[in-house]
């Protein structure tokens, strides 16, 4: 395996490791699920980084898991994951914000 590959594991390592402290932030401009829906009040936060974050490491244990098992598919497996992680934190974020706003 060449230095690309421990980049990518080194920044799936750093990604699980920074989107663990997601759900433990107050509503901020610079770190976490920053959309329209999530900033709609605390509890909508809340909820969205708590979903961003296990997606994100969900993404990072695959990444990680297709360093050591399948290396040829690492590249593929990182930026998908990724990707995935990304729409799905976005997509949970409108679906929390939905609930929020039925419920006024």
């Amino acid at each position: 395996m060449g230095t690309e590959a421990y980049l990518i594991l080194i920044t799936s390592i750093v990604v699980g490791l920074v989107s663990a402290a997601m759900p433990f932030t107050r509503r901020n401009k610079k770190f976490g699920v920053r959309t329209k829906w999530s900033m709609f009040n605390d509890r909508t936060w809340y909820y969205s980084n708590l979903f961003g974050a296990v997606f994100l490491i969900c993404a990072s244990a695959i990444t990680i898991f297709s360093f050591f098992y399948c290396p040829k598919m690492l590249k593929i497996a990182f930026i998908a994951s990724i990707c995935v992680s990304g729409l799905l934190s976005v997509l949970s974020s409108y679906i929390v914000f939905l609930f929020e706003t039925r419920k006024k």
